[in-house]
């Protein structure tokens, strides 16, 4: 699994069989080689003309194996493939061709192709797709890096392995806060490019809910144990691949573009980004409020939250509820705050606010079926306070005005006059008569703000 000796590459297991604290590693690297010795166990000896000499002394257990890699920079076999406008460097080494021209082939398709299934483009300006054994040292067949632009793969001829690393370059920790939606989101789209590829539909396997680590993936952590991990891996793969299968792949897409866009998961048109990375949280209320999933609650019920997100996920529920109640009142965006609280979980917070805008949202309502009854429009300018998050007090009092207004302007007969005062109405204007005329006498005027 880890050796490997070429002109590019050199890695194998340092191995040390001597009494306790008495053993040795002398470790010789020809010119041109440069070692990826993990320094807290080796000591970098020389470098000299003839290359580098790395050492370990007074080695302090039995059997101990250490992994050396070295790497040779001017043996690597470069070549690069072109993804709308952006290069995509490949470095395999010499003595494999089947390997480079097997990467090449597939970063050619499998790139455009999942951002085509994504909605996004190819995020990455100078990526290297690099051949290596080291991530197979710690049990992966390949590991992508964000800071160095780097993917790291095996040496075997897996495309679905190397789509899968492909597709961290979309879905990463910087983006997506909890391991099993980047490690779930990555399965998923690189297995759905490759049965696109092939004609052959892939899916994941369902769960055993007895098994180790298919539940509670949230909680996914760097000391899970092996059985777990490759369980968190596939019921990641089938959450994220069931409810996509739901909602639709375009409709996931414009999910990904809220996540990659930074938009509230309560947001309207027009709102400024807020959130630089996405938990799980914010992805189950993105899926409902962006995607239309009708699943997403129960699964992440049943695989994704801890039991301790019990309480918390039944306050949601019925904030949520009383949220689509006021929502179902008229055509408005409920008010910042309302969607500022729901967005951050705070559920009593935002039931107290949902209680004092629902009447004033049901007064706005039928007030405006009031002046649709007159062919008229209905005063925009409330609407738009009350979306805008005027307090509820204001409203109240201008409502109060309004109304009165309007019981005015339904009593008069005189249809010219009528259609005057509607006018105004519509505008703003919440006066009787008198006194609008006892404000013109005063030179003031009565359009209202």
């Amino acid at each position: 699994a880890f050796t490997r000796v070429n002109p590019a590459y050199v890695s194998f297991l340092a191995i040390v069989d001597s009494d306790l604290g008495n053993g040795s590693v002398r470790v010789e690297l020809p010119r041109g080689f440069v070692g990826g010795l993990d320094r807290s166990v080796f000591d970098l000896e020389a470098r000299t003309s003839s290359g580098e000499v790395w050492v370990r002394d007074a080695v302090g257990a039995a059997a101990l194996f250490d992994l050396v890699v070295a790497r040779n920079e001017a043996g690597l076999t470069r070549s690069t493939v072109d993804v709308d406008g952006r290069a995509i460097t490949i470095a395999g080494w010499e003595d494999d061709p089947e390997w480079i021209a097997y990467a090449e082939n597939t970063v050619r398709w499998g790139v455009p192709l999942m951002a085509d299934l994504t909605g996004q483009p190819w995020p990455e300006n100078d990526l290297e797709v690099l051949e290596s054994t080291v991530p197979a040292e710690f049990g992966y067949g390949g590991w992508f890096s964000v800071w160095q632009s780097e993917i790291e793969v095996g040496d075997q001829l897996d495309e679905s392995l190397m789509l899968h690393e492909l597709a961290h370059a979309w879905f990463h920790d910087e983006r997506l806060e909890d391991r099993w939606m980047y490690e779930g989101w990555a399965e998923d789209f690189s297995n759905l490019a490759l049965s696109m590829q092939t004609g052959e539909a892939i899916s994941p396997p369902v769960p055993d809910l007895d098994a180790p680590g298919v539940t509670e993936l949230a909680q996914w952590g760097p000391y899970d144990d092996f059985d777990a991990i490759s369980n968190r891996y596939d019921t990641s793969w089938y959450v994220l691949h069931t409810l996509r299968e739901e909602i639709g792949t375009e409709a996931t897409a414009e999910v990904l573009a809220a996540i990659f866009e930074g938009r509230s998961s309560y947001g309207v048109d027009g709102e400024a980004s807020v959130f630089p990375a996405t938990g799980s949280a914010r992805l189950l209320d993105l899926f409902e409020n962006v995607g239309g999933s009708e699943l997403a609650a129960e699964m992440f019920r049943t695989y994704v939250f801890p039991p301790s997100t019990t309480r918390a996920l039944d306050q949601r529920d019925q904030s949520r509820a009383a949220y689509e109640e006021l929502l179902a009142v008229g055509d408005y965006a409920a008010p910042p705050a309302v969607r500022d609280r729901l967005s951050k979980w705070k559920f009593a917070e935002a039931d107290l606010l949902i209680a004092e805008a629902l009447p004033v949202a049901q007064r706005i309502a039928a007030l405006e079926a009031r002046t649709e009854a007159l062919d008229a429009d209905a005063p925009v300018r409330l609407i738009a306070d009350y979306e805008a998050g005027a307090s509820m007090r204001t409203l109240t009092a201008d409502l109060d005005r309004a109304e009165a207004a309007l019981e005015d302007i339904e009593a008069i007969d005189d249809d010219d006059e009528r259609q005057v005062r509607l006018a105004r109405f519509s505008a703003g204007v919440f006066t009787s008569p008198a006194e609008s005329a006892a404000l013109e006498d005063d030179g003031l005027s009565t359009t209202t703000y």
